[in-house]
């Protein structure tokens, strides 16, 4: 489905992406589901479109686990 965003268990953390979710919460009802290896965030009533809200959130969310593999690794 065109508003389905799948991500990958091994690249991305549930944490991260319920942050992501909840800093996006004003611009779109973003639902979160597991299925096998994949997170899968479908993507409801977004203020700025559908496609754009995704590609939005999704460089969101690497910036997020980019952060917090840094922070992993600074604590090493």
């Amino acid at each position: 489905m065109k508003n389905k965003l799948y991500l990958n268990k091994n690249l991305y953390g549930k944490k991260s992406i319920q942050e992501a979710r909840k800093a996006y919460e004003k611009l779109a009802d973003i639902q979160l589901d597991s299925r096998n290896e994949y997170w899968v965030c479908s993507f409801f009533q977004c203020v700025y479109g559908e496609e754009r809200t995704m590609q939005e959130f999704e460089n969101y969310l690497i910036g997020l686990t980019n952060q917090e593999r840094e922070q992993n690794d600074d604590d090493m």
